[in-house]
């Protein structure tokens, strides 16, 4: 008995029908061999995926690691040298922290007091004090990474610290200046007693009319081959007719009461340095400075 009747479309062509059932026969094949190499394929994948997600806590320590010698190598020493020069002037339980970023597309430097894990901007709550010291550590650190530059003038770098604490940031800036021998003018309103022992001292007096009077200590040793600024000279320069003050080879501590003239020097120096003169700086009725 036929299975088929005689208005099936096979009956009429068997062959025909056998060649279809074999093309939808080949195509399941082909579809099969697809979904088999693609079976494989997701299974190596997810196998490699579920091996990273074993092996993620040991490659973020990895990185960690990495990082933090990274850090290191940036700013790490730089941290270190300026909780050392903190801890000498102001000692406390604290740390400076650097963290290197971008602001704005370009390098950015942030600088932060960590207190035990907890990190305050250096602005922002920490005190001029405080400030005053790092800004002049970082003062220094610049200088290390010039080597053409052998002279630095620090405009008052003690000026919110307490009296008792003004000993112990000269005789910093002291070592640190004989360290890496960059001659320093240090600017200050205390007491010239306070530098004694390891500067340079140069009073400036109130002269009246003539201008600053200046006083100063004995000159520390200076071999005539060894380079530096021997001495700045200010001709009609501002509240000065005429001062010479000395410069030893070390530090030299420019000290006296406000608004006498010590800054005026800073401006000098500034003015040769950086093409920063004004007119306003010539002295009363001179024809120039």
């Amino acid at each position: 008995m036929s299975l088929l009747s005689s208005s099936h479309p096979a009956a009429a062509d068997p062959a025909r029908h056998l060649a279809a059932v074999e093309g939808r026969a080949a195509a399941l094949a082909a579809l099969r061999a697809e979904l088999t190499t693609r079976d494989a394929t997701l299974r190596a994948e997810v196998g490699a995926a579920k091996g990273r997600l074993a092996l993620r806590d040991r490659v973020e320590g990895v990185l960690e690691r990495l990082q933090e010698r990274a850090h290191e190598r940036s700013v790490g020493l730089y941290e270190r040298l300026l909780t050392g020069l903190l801890d000498d002037v102001l000692p406390g339980d604290r740390r400076i922290a650097l963290t290197l970023g971008t602001e704005r597309g370009l390098p950015s430097l942030d600088l932060e007091v960590d207190r035990g894990g907890r990190r305050e901007g250096i602005l922002d709550g920490s005190g001029g004090s405080l400030t005053n010291v790092v800004s002049t550590g970082l003062r220094f650190a610049a200088l290390v990474r010039s080597a053409r530059r052998r002279f630095v003038a620090l405009d008052e770098p003690d000026c919110w610290l307490a009296p008792d604490r003004v000993p112990a940031l000269g005789r910093v800036i002291a070592t640190i200046a004989r360290e890496i021998g960059v001659q320093t003018l240090l600017v200050s309103h205390h007491d010239p007693a306070l530098f004694a022992a390891d500067a340079l001292v140069v009073r400036l007096e109130d002269g009246g009319p003539e201008g600053p009077v200046l006083r100063s200590g004995p000159m520390p040793p200076w071999p005539e081959e060894r380079p530096g600024l021997r001495s700045i000279r200010l001709v009609d320069f501002m509240s000065h007719r005429d001062t010479l003050v000395p410069l030893g080879p070390g530090v030299t501590a420019l000290v006296g009461a406000n608004n006498i003239g010590k800054s005026a020097v800073i401006a000098g120096l500034r003015a040769c340095a950086y093409g920063a003169g004004t007119e306003a700086m010539i002295r009363h009725e001179a024809p120039a400075a």
